[in-house]
């Protein structure tokens, strides 16, 4: 690995226990914007809020009052928010300037069988990345970071930075946090890619390249937290690859568990 860059990116994320305070959407937004402001002092660049599926990525009035705190910051930030289309309902995060202009935005791919039943569709695989001042941006939604593929996809598009609004607690369940967390860092490791992740609930997140947690929040604790990352130019042989090497491992396991016959005693 070659030694990190002396230049480096200031990302906020945060646990705001929306979930398990039942708050309305209005007040999970003020939520959002307190914990966000109390990271001002530290000059965030990047700040990524949860996925509280703040309706709608569309509405005039909710767009002005993340434009503007995005402004206030001068920095960019991440809303997860529902994106109504004729093709269905999308949680999706969305990518706000310093200029409090949306950048871009990404609707969730993983969609999991709870979200179906409250009318959200799975978004398409197109894996759009942002270029900013920070270095290119992709985005994605909680379940997404648990399939590899979705990572590195991001990652071959030219992101170098993913950020990533998450719900990790699934009914206070003590392992499921630490699992989201644990796979945060191998779709860094193997991307060589820098990963911010907010929750609502679980473990907010902001790991470096190479696999580095540079914060890290406890468990189902409100928390706003800034975390130094890089971005890194290089590519791992995994991203450029895929996952050819687990497929060659399995299959040369299975040949000689074929092949193998008992000696006689």
């Amino acid at each position: 690995m070659a030694p990190s860059p002396a230049e480096t990116v200031q990302i906020g994320v945060m646990v705001d226990l929306a979930n398990q305070l039942g708050s309305e959407q209005q007040a999970v937004l003020e939520r959002d914007i307190a914990l966000t402001r109390m990271l001002a002092p530290q000059q965030p660049q990047l700040v990524v809020w949860p996925e509280n599926e703040l309706a709608t990525a569309d509405d005039p009035a909710l767009r002005l009052v993340i434009g503007q705190l995005a402004q206030a910051l001068n920095a960019f930030l991440v809303a997860d928010m529902i994106w109504t289309t004729p093709a269905g309902r999308y949680d999706t995060a969305v990518l706000f300037g310093p200029d409090g202009v949306e950048v871009g935005r990404q609707a969730k791919i993983n969609v999991t069988g709870d979200e179906r039943a409250q009318g959200f569709v799975a978004g398409q695989r197109r894996f759009s990345v942002y270029p900013t001042t920070l270095g290119t941006i992709g985005l994605g939604v909680c379940y997404d970071r648990h399939t590899p593929d979705i990572t590195r996809q991001l990652t071959r598009a030219g992101a170098r930075i993913v950020a990533m609004p998450a719900d990790d607690d699934f009914a206070a369940n003590p392992w499921f946090p630490r699992a989201h967390a644990a796979d945060t860092v191998l779709r860094a490791v193997e991307n060589r890619v820098a990963f911010a992740v907010s929750t609502t609930s679980g473990i907010a997140l902001v790991v470096d390249p190479y696999g580095r947690i540079t914060a890290e929040s406890g468990v189902n604790q409100t928390t706003v937290l800034i975390g130094e990352t890089f971005v890194s130019a290089e590519y791992t042989l995994y991203m450029l690859a895929g996952d050819w090497f687990e497929w060659l491992s399995v299959s040369i396991a299975g040949i000689l568990i074929l092949a193998w016959r008992p000696r006689p005693s």
